[in-house]
């Protein structure tokens, strides 16, 4: 039996522990609000996933492309295994970097092509990069991952990389710049011809150093004015002599 001095200190030490509580509560009410307000405002779709593979939450991004790509849902998709929601697969995706993330506990990234959960039915190209989250303890709790329709800019790149494949077989001097005179693009045999040794060195390149000063006078003044204008020029320059 507990005396009244006894009872009344047992009663104000669980009053402070409830005031604790009470108190680490509101602070992961905080966490919790601050959290989604970062990821509810970050324009690219993002998922958590949990270590069996269900979704444990997707911000706002994620359900708008749910709801204008998928032909699903938005709120049946909590709880429910990723790869049925967002590949119509019956088991984990061969290529997954979020499980490649979690077996190596680093950031893996990659492309991956959708098209059976797509509305439109057509093939869309998703950059996906996922990253393992842990608890408190250490232990693994699955992973975040951020998507990203690529489809157009991937189809971009193809296209410019044939097109630099047919402009590399030509003994034509082909090139492009930007509008600080700086290359951008250059072929083979304009590469060859100057001495340039990697696409990364374009842009260090002015143009004006191919160029006599009076064909260069000739470029900006009258062969860029009519291209603007027209989008095509055509006449006769000269180039320095590189022997």
């Amino acid at each position: 039996n507990l005396t009244y001095e006894e009872l009344l200190k047992e009663v104000q030490h669980q009053e402070d522990e409830i005031h604790e509580l009470e108190q680490n509560v509101s602070k992961l009410r905080k966490t919790k609000m601050y959290f989604e307000s970062i990821m509810e405002n970050i324009r690219y779709p993002i998922n958590i996933i949990d270590t069996a593979y269900n979704i444990v939450y997707m911000n706002e991004s994620q359900k708008k492309l749910n709801i204008s790509n998928h032909a699903v849902w938005v709120h049946d998709v909590l709880g429910k295994k990723c790869y049925k929601m967002y590949e119509g697969r019956d088991d984990t995706c061969p290529h997954c970097y979020g499980r490649k993330a979690m077996i190596s506990g680093k950031s893996k990234s990659g492309d991956t092509v959708l098209q059976e959960t797509m509305a439109d039915h057509k093939e869309h190209i998703m950059a996906l990069q996922a990253f393992p989250i842990y608890e408190a303890n250490g232990a693994l709790a699955g992973f975040f991952e951020i998507s990203n329709d690529v489809t157009e800019i991937r189809k971009i790149e193809a296209d410019r990389s044939r097109l630099s494949a047919i402009f590399d077989e030509t003994s034509d001097l082909v090139a492009s710049t930007n509008s600080e005179s700086k290359l951008i693009f250059a072929n083979k045999a304009f590469r060859e011809t100057f001495g340039i040794e990697q696409a990364s060195d374009l842009l260090e390149c002015d143009i004006a150093g191919f160029h006599p000063d009076w064909a260069m006078d000739i470029i900006k003044n009258v062969g860029r004015l009519s291209a603007d204008e027209d989008c095509t020029w055509s006449g006769e320059t000269a180039i320095l002599n590189t022997k």
